[in-house]
């Protein structure tokens, strides 16, 4: 157990030390203004936390928010440096499940469950906030729809984001969940009087 341990620590400071700035840069360019450098930030912190679950708890499937899997996309991407960075850390390489959740009732029931305990394994070891919520929009497109990324494990309280846009007459955009419960889906909702750039 002590051997694990120290093996867990050892997983977790070659985590920390993971080199993203590349990634991230990607990530920017790639959304061309829609994504600010602080959502960037987050999401890089929560797949540091996602990596840190995964060597912890290799035999739970971690499911991560919808920015922390974009930032894992493209970690897979860069092919080689993943592989390595996999081996060095794990002894293998983590792999992606892009269909978990699709094929059915009784799998998104399933996905929806893994999301739960992943959800509380964050919490445990990370705090209540770990994942934060926000909105982006996934596309430097003004007409593109904002979506929200709410996996907090305090589903009752709202949380409030602002929507990054490219256009100077953007609004803030406020990030709900419609009920209290866990599962619920967040949404988000821009004030605007031209209703086509409401999402």
């Amino acid at each position: 157990m002590q051997e694990r341990e120290k093996d867990v620590a050892a997983m977790w400071g070659a985590i920390d030390g993971l080199d993203f700035e590349r990634i991230k840069a990607k990530l920017l360019h790639r959304h061309r203004g829609a994504m600010t450098s602080q959502v960037v930030a987050q999401a890089e912190a929560g797949y540091r936390q996602f990596l840190k679950l995964a060597a912890k708890y290799p035999e739970a499937p971690v499911v991560p928010n919808e920015a922390v899997d974009e930032f894992w996309h493209m970690h897979i991407l860069d092919t080689q440096r993943y592989a390595a960075d996999c081996e060095r850390i794990f002894g293998y390489i983590v792999h992606h499940d892009p269909y978990m959740g699709i094929d059915g009732e009784e799998d998104e029931a399933r996905l929806l469950e893994a999301a739960k305990r992943s959800d509380t394994l964050f919490a445990r070891e990370f705090g209540a906030t770990a994942q934060a919520a926000y909105c982006i929009r996934p596309m430097a497109d003004a007409s593109s729809a904002a979506y929200c990324i709410c996996p907090m494990t305090d589903a009752s309280s709202a949380a409030y984001c602002i929507c990054p846009m490219t256009d100077a007459s953007s609004s803030t955009a406020y990030c709900i969940r419609p009920m209290a419960k866990q599962s619920s889906a967040a949404y988000c909702i821009r004030p605007m009087t031209d209703a086509s750039l409401a999402a």
